[in-house]
């Protein structure tokens, strides 16, 4: 190695060994500013909907008031009664129905019980709407950024993806379920680095 001015000079060899280490330190760090400028723009971009969180929700009547219900449901049922929210002895009274035979979304209603009982079954389903756009922009910027490895196409990517025609037009008709897009480009990630590791717990 030569000193230069107290400054130690790596070797060509082993400045080519840091950049990776630079490189997965940048990835680390970013996302943390992807989360907030998404956090920012999903408000923006679905405007008045956060205008009216506790009191509205978007698009005329339909299959937002079923998922609407099922926010509050899941509360009901394990808070209130006690028991699975997976069936509903009330209708179809006296049989119940199973719930479990139509869209339960769990992976959408449990993470949405803490934010029922802070703000409100109206709020709780707001916000998972809005988290959406947040999360789905998130793992497309993760899946571009390793795919290119550039930034600005990453964050095209992302904003693509999260803003498209199609979960605008979801988010106006109510369809919580096909709001959780960020499945989509996660399983791509993570089958790229199954694929290119060679290792199935990267998968």
């Amino acid at each position: 190695m030569r000193r230069s001015l107290g400054i130690v000079a790596l070797p060509p060899a082993d400045q080519a060994r840091a950049r990776p280490v630079r490189a997965q330190a940048s990835v680390a760090i970013a996302p943390w500013g992807v989360v907030l400028i998404w956090t920012a723009l999903a408000p923006i971009l679905t405007w008045p909907l956060a205008a009216h969180l506790s009191t509205a929700v978007a698009g005329p009547p339909g299959d937002n008031f079923e998922y609407l219900w099922k926010v509050w449901w899941v509360r009901h049922a394990l808070l209130d009664l006690g028991r699975s929210p997976l069936f509903n002895p009330d209708i179809f009274a006296p049989v119940g129905y199973p719930l479990a035979l139509s869209e339960t979304t769990l992976a959408h209603l449990l993470p949405s019980l803490p934010l029922t009982l802070a703000f409100g079954e109206v709020a709780s389903y707001n916000l998972l709407m809005l988290a959406s756009f947040v999360l789905s922009g998130l793992a497309m910027w993760l899946l571009a950024w390793r795919l290119t490895g550039q930034r600005g196409a990453a964050w095209l990517a992302g904003l693509v993806w999260a803003f498209s025609p199609y979960r605008v037009a979801h988010l106006g008709a109510g369809h919580l379920p096909l709001m959780g897009t960020a499945w989509l480009p996660l399983c791509f990630l993570y089958a790229d680095r199954a694929i290119r590791s060679g290792r199935r717990r990267d998968g």
